[in-house]
């Protein structure tokens, strides 16, 4: 724990003490007496009740994580517990904020709170949610005075909290994306009796009409896995990051929507090898994009082609769409 000792409070406090010793050297009164006692005691219980203070002050390390949609503003709550018997009526809080996919970092924030007496208190903050990413804010240190100001004490701490940002879904249909085609003969292998969980825009509804029971459609494996993803996590301004990554969540989403599972592809900087997953739900999906906005962003292209015998829609560096062949839905 550093201390600082503040001079011109402290100067104020010695004047003071020298002119009521002056005042009990000439009258000789108990009240000059009880007076310069309580100028010397009170400072010292003042600086030794901040010490044990700021040195008690309960802050739980654990880290906490939120999600949120980029552009939806989600405040992280960060536990403070005061023990002692004495209000905390000077804290200081320095902030930083940090989002670790975009490479961005904040200037240091500071922030003055009051604890009271043997209360929990929680000290919110609201991170920045206009870009993806995943943005770590970060308790960096407190810093406490005592009631007189005599004297400055700064406790160095590390807790901790995630934001992930999710890209937005700019909710794509079949028009506005590549040529829709219908399910055909040569995608469905077989069809059988509905079991739970299967989709319903499997259901084979005229021959459910004709044995009154459900009955779907089984797709071959080819069909169901029949897009791949690429995208491009290029170090860029921060509107075509959100750009790239909105349009690659959003067409995985309408894939899946339209029964299809798409193959999506990105490249893993910390451990140098590409990175394939094939999400069939939309909780899957935000797995997916979990991991992808735990990834870095990187100055040099290097997503590689993926299995050749499937379509390919790559998200370059500059947010656009690329075809290898015609793409279908």
């Amino acid at each position: 724990m550093k201390r600082k000792i503040n001079l011109f409070p402290c100067l104020h406090l010695f004047l003071l003490l020298c002119a009521v010793a002056a005042a009990n050297f000439y009258f000789h009164s108990y009240f000059t007496r009880i007076l310069l006692t309580l100028l010397i005691i009170v400072p010292v219980c003042s600086i030794g009740i901040a010490y044990t203070s700021l040195k008690k002050l309960y802050i739980p390390q654990q880290s906490v994580l939120m999600n949120t949609i980029r552009g939806q503003h989600v405040a992280l709550h960060f536990p403070l517990r005061n023990k002692m018997p004495f209000p905390i009526i000077q804290l200081k809080v320095v902030i930083k904020e940090e989002n670790i996919f975009a490479h961005q970092m904040e200037t240091d924030r500071e922030r003055n709170i009051i604890l009271f007496p043997r209360q929990k208190f929680f000290f919110s903050h609201t991170p920045d949610a206009s870009v993806c990413g995943m943005v770590k804010v970060t308790l960096s240190s407190l810093t406490l005075s005592d009631y007189f100001g005599l004297i400055t004490l700064k406790r160095t701490i590390h807790a901790t909290g995630h934001l992930q940002v999710f890209p937005q879904n700019q909710e794509y249909t079949g028009q506005q994306m590549i040529p829709f085609r219908q399910m055909n003969a040569d995608d469905i292998s077989q069809i059988r009796d509905y079991l739970p969980g299967d989709r319903l825009n499997l259901i084979h509804w005229k021959l459910t009409a004709k044995k009154d029971s459900l009955m779907v459609k089984e797709l071959s494996e080819a069909t169901e896995h029949s897009l791949i993803i690429g995208i491009e996590l290029f170090d860029n301004p921060e509107h075509i990051i959100n750009k790239i990554l909105d349009q690659a969540y959003s067409l995985a989403y309408f894939c899946i929507s339209s029964g299809q599972f798409p193959t999506i592809t990105w490249w893993n900087m910390t451990e140098q090898t590409q990175e394939f997953q094939t999400p069939t739900t939309m909780d899957e999906l935000q797995d997916c994009f979990s991991s992808i906005l735990c990834a870095e962003t990187y100055t040099q292209l290097h997503l590689l082609p993926g299995d050749t015998s499937l379509p390919m829609i790559l998200i370059n560096e500059n947010g656009e769409f690329e075809f290898d062949e015609a793409i279908y839905f």
